[in-house]
């Protein structure tokens, strides 16, 4: 999380910027207990000098409210270590622990991987080794060409855009992925606060990995809960637990979507399009009145039109997901950022 203060003549203006960078999926850096609870107060939190809310209703005290906008952007795969683990005075690590017990330097990691490394509940609870944590090699994906990229990390002249947003505004170096697991569930959390114990993603009927996921998976599709007591089970990954978008409408406050429309391409990010998991929201007017192409972000953000709050998904090969090339998705990140700074409403936003 990066955050500033800055000062104008009129008023102070609150600015952060939030990369949501994912341990082993989405990391939400919000507390989205805390958000939950206090969304329905959101009318005393966001709003105009006019007195009116974001949807122009005269319906709620929000005089003087300087922060109009809430923009959260989903990020996927990468832990603060594996960007900002040598950034001065941080709490990040530069070390690991082999199999042997032996410490070493942390890898150098190129700008684009062969492949993914896996990142499931089943890797996750191998690497940790009980709290050793000495077995992040073992995982799926991670040797690559001979050398430990599950034990890696980029360097500030690897991603110096990165480094300058966080020099200029504050790291948040102990924020965690919220579950132990992969994107669907992360992705879940990101919306809700919550991921009804999903752990993993959506598979076919024959347990093989599918690109549509929520209620647009293939017919026989199920994906794997976990409660509390540890005892898994599968069920449909289309489900009907409140989101904040539901309590933002309670409270009768703006929301948009923004992400890869449908399309069965694994490229496509759509299966990211976590609403798409939400019954009530995904079969349901909801759907066209909040969700939206993500491409449509730059021209609401160009035209000042966004809405109290948003949530940007980008397509897989800007998402920071790997093996995408991590310069190509820096590029693509810093655009997205542009795009806000430039917006008749940038001084009245939290682009997240």
């Amino acid at each position: 999380m990066y955050i500033r203060i800055r000062s104008n003549k009129r008023k102070d203006l609150l600015l952060f910027f939030v990369f949501l960078l994912a341990i082993v999926g989405v990391l939400a850096v919000i507390n989205f207990d805390i958000l939950a609870e206090k969304v329905t107060q959101a009318s005393d939190l966001i709003g105009q000098d006019t007195g009116t809310n974001l949807l122009g209703d005269e319906t709620a005290n929000v005089s003087g409210r300087p922060i109009q906008h809430i923009v959260i952007m989903d990020k996927e795969n990468r832990t603060f270590d594996n960007y900002f683990g040598t950034f001065p005075g941080a709490n990040g690590a530069t070390t690991y622990t082999d199999q042997n017990g032996t410490t070493r330097p942390l890898n150098h990691q190129p700008d684009a991987l062969l492949n993914d490394i896996d990142h499931s509940w089943n890797s996750l609870n191998l690497a940790v080794d009980g709290g050793k944590m000495d077995k992040f090699s073992s995982i799926p994906g991670a040797m690559q060409n001979g050398v430990d990229m599950s034990d890696s990390q980029f360097h500030e002249s690897d991603i110096p855009n990165y480094w300058t947003y966080a020099r200029n505004f504050a790291l948040t170096d102990n924020y965690f992925s919220f579950i132990a697991g992969p994107s669907f569930p992360n992705h879940l959390f990101s919306i809700a606060g919550e991921d009804d114990n999903v752990d993993a993603n959506p598979m076919d009927f024959r347990g093989n990995p599918i690109s549509t996921w929520g209620c647009d998976a293939p017919r026989g599709s199920t994906v794997e809960i976990r409660p509390p007591n540890g005892t898994a089970s599968k069920v449909t990954p289309c489900f009907d637990f409140q989101t904040l978008g539901d309590s933002l409408n309670t409270a009768r406050i703006s929301w948009k979507y923004y992400a890869p429309g449908y399309n069965t391409s694994q490229s496509s990010g759509y299966q990211w399009s976590v609403f798409d998991a939400i019954k009530h929201i995904r079969n349901t007017r909801e759907w066209t009145r909040h969700v939206v192409d993500y491409q449509k972000f730059v021209t609401d953000a160009r035209a000042g039109n966004l809405p109290a709050v948003s949530w940007l998904v980008e397509p897989a090969d800007v998402s920071d997901h790997p093996p995408a090339s991590v310069c190509n998705v820096t590029a693509a990140a810093l655009e997205w950022l542009r795009r806000v700074t430039v917006s008749p409403a940038f001084s009245t936003t939290i682009a997240s």
